[in-house]
């Protein structure tokens, strides 16, 4: 059988679907392909960079300095088996075993120096660094004498460390380890591969090598889900020519600094999420009004407090979602907030969630929502039992409402304590959901109903046509005809065998000149009370053919407008086809006690000039006139050229007519 190979457009298609760390092992294992790689579009969830460690999705890449000491050796040295286990060192080390930063000035092509956020990097010669020993030494001294805990055991080990090499230097002594280069692979927390090499090599220069492995030569832009650059520091050895499109940015709390770094190799400049993270309430050193943040649809704040000073940095934020992990803000912050949010008229789809510690505090705060004017408490609906089961509400404007709300981190662990065990949600909500987020029966049969009319009108179904539903509650049955007669075009009658005792009322509505909807309601005659097996009632819609409309039917539409005194600006119109029915229902009009009637300029038609009013009360009147239609089809012999308009308008208390 002849070999079957791949051809170019079919591998390129492989390749840019490739996962991305399958892709570079398998360029690994066959070189041929490596050309085809770098042509090809790369594609990352996430892309994790520091000075020492490159993390593509969940393959992260490790250079160090590993220290390899003796087990019988001091005590000091075990210190050092923490590092080694992260990779080793990220700096090179002097024969005396400190940290030599020198490689620091080398910055090359494509290489990305970044500010450090944590540790500023301080040079320090002889006369200070003795200095600076002396106070190690009193802080040392200060920890020993402290309760052991496992902060300060790191912070004494990492001290002894410094000591020790301190003092081999001023001995003039060569530590009791060998130094090597590390390259490390793990996968998750899985190592899956190391290699040691001679030092014989800048750190800086071994760095090169591993990103350059990585990245060299791409001549496509990398499509990055989320791109992450570490608050550590130092120069990133990227090559040259490297550019990168990105959804999320995170970074340390040093965001404009880094971003500045970085912005040259972005080819976007809006993100849809920006991340702070690991912070100690040094905000204020930094910028973050910056467009890069305001763009981003979220903008999450990670273990980093934001009150005090720092609180203004949430205050300003444009963003239409800030998540804030460990805040640790005041009652007052929280209250300001609202009152902001509710002056600036924010959006729905807006919200706020900050990570609280003190389930005392959400008490003080939900306790002074109460007094505030125009919150409104309510229960949220949830199946299991809720510490704080209210949430508080505040309208804005007639189509949103802020809500205010906790609820308990499932995810809480109370001795790890790695999130804060309560969220606070500060959320907007359009009004057009329910805000208890489920919708009651009677109000979604209701919309049934409602769906059923609009389709046999929209679709305009034919005569004969019939749907029906059952109903439980009377009240939606209410809701329905209400609905219904909030049309210009509604009218209704008593039917004999249609209706029952309760709704005696036959409803209609016009499809077209032809056709029309009948609505009306029965009582369900063979009901089982105890089983409920059946609902009581049954809502009718039929299809069925117009027919004029009669002098006792009109009257009975008169009566039904007079006595429900409609709202000012109300109007129904009722089509006719000739001018002598015209006549004979206004004469039912003209005949009715208190009607007034006049001719007047802008009403009324040549033939049909009179218009006649009734009086509602003492601010409302009924206003009833003829016209005829300018767009009537001679053609069309269902087309009415009459109408009989009835407006309910405003009595104008100036002018005075007589009889």
């Amino acid at each position: 059988m002849a070999e079957l190979e791949m051809r170019y457009p079919s591998l390129r298609i492989l390749l840019e679907h490739l996962e991305a760390n399958k892709r570079i092992e398998l360029v690994k294992r066959c070189p041929a392909l490596k050309h085809i790689d770098k042509a090809v579009p790369i594609s990352m969830n996430t892309l994790f960079l520091s000075r020492s460690c490159a993390q593509i999705n969940t393959v992260s890449h490790y250079v160090g300095v590993y220290r390899q000491y003796p087990e019988d050796g001091p005590k000091i040295l075990r210190d050092y088996k923490r590092i080694n286990d992260y990779g080793g060192a990220a700096d090179d080390l002097n024969e005396f075993g400190k940290r030599d930063r020198s490689g620091y000035q080398v910055v090359n092509a494509g290489n990305l120096p970044v500010e450090s956020a944590y540790n500023p990097i301080i040079e320090r010669d002889l006369e200070e660094e003795e200095l600076y020993m002396e106070e190690l030494k009193a802080r040392l001294a200060h920890l020993n004498r402290r309760k052991k805990v496992k902060e300060r055991q790191k912070e004494k080990a990492r001290i002894e460390a410094l000591m020790y090499e301190w003092n081999l230097r001023r001995e003039n002594k060569h530590p009791p380890y060998s130094m090597y280069l590390k390259y490390t692979k793990k996968n998750g927390s899985e190592t899956e591969s190391v290699e040691y090499l001679e030092y014989n090599h800048k750190y800086h220069e071994a760095a090169q090598y591993m990103f350059n492995y990585l990245f060299e030569g791409r001549k496509r832009t990398l499509r990055v889900k989320r791109f992450e650059i570490s608050g550590v520091g130092g120069v990133i050895r990227l090559p040259e020519s490297i550019t990168i499109k990105a959804r999320i940015l995170a970074t340390g709390y040093n965001f404009e600094s880094v971003y500045n770094s970085v912005k040259h190799i972005l080819v976007n400049d809006t993100f849809e999420q920006v991340i702070i993270q690991e912070g100690d309430g040094i905000f204020s050193n930094y910028n973050y009004d910056l467009p890069s943040i305001h763009s981003a649809k979220t903008f999450l704040i990670w273990d980093t407090k934001v009150t005090g000073d720092q609180f203004q940095i949430i205050l300003n934020s444009k963003n239409a979602n800030v998540d804030v992990s460990k805040g640790k803000c005041t009652k007052e912050e929280y209250l300001e907030l609202i009152e902001k949010m509710l002056a600036d008229k924010r959006t729905p789809g807006t919200y706020y969630a900050f990570g609280v510690h003190s389930k005392d505090l959400l008490k003080k705060l939900f306790n002074d929502l109460k007094q505030k004017e125009g919150f409104r408490t309510d229960k949220l609906l949830v199946d299991e039992p809720r510490r704080f089961p209210d949430y508080y509400y505040h309208y804005i404007t007639n189509t949103s409402y802020l809500s205010v709300s906790c609820n308990h981190r499932s995810n809480y662990n109370d001795k790890t304590r790695k999130v804060e065990p309560w969220t606070l949600w500060i959320c907007v909500y359009a009004t057009v959901e329910n805000p208890k987020k489920k919708v009651k029966e009677p109000e979604k049969q209701k919309k049934d109903f409602v769906r059923i009319i609009d389709d046999m009108i929209s679709s305009k179904k034919e005569i004969g046509s019939c749907e029906s539903m059952e109903v439980y509650s009377k009240k939606v049955v209410k809701e329905v005809f209400k609905e219904v007669m909030l049309s210009d075009k509604a009218s209704f009658r008593k039917e004999e065998k249609r209706g029952c005792t309760r709704f005696p009322f036959t409803y209609s509505l016009p499809i077209d000149n032809l056709t029309k909807v009948v609505i009306f309601c029965n009582r369900n005659q063979d009901l089982n009370k105890k089983g409920l097996k059946q609902k009581p009632w049954t809502m009718w819609f039929f299809v069925e053919k117009i027919d004029e409309m009669t002098s006792e039917d009109y009257k009975k539409f008169l009566d039904k407008i007079i006595n429900d005194k409609k709202k000012i600006g109300t109007s129904y119109s009722v089509d006719l086809k000739s001018k002598h029915q015209a006549q004979a229902l206004l004469s039912e009009v003209e005949n009715r006690d208190g009607i007034t009637f006049r001719e007047l300029i802008n009403r009324g038609c040549f033939l049909l000039p009179k218009t006649y009013t009734c009086p509602l009360n003492d601010t409302s009147k009924l206003t009833i006139f003829c016209v005829r239609k300018e767009d009537y089809n001679r053609k069309d012999p269902a087309d009415r050229r009459w109408v009989l308009r009835h407006c309910v308008e405003r009595v104008d208390k100036k002018k005075v007519v007589k009889t």
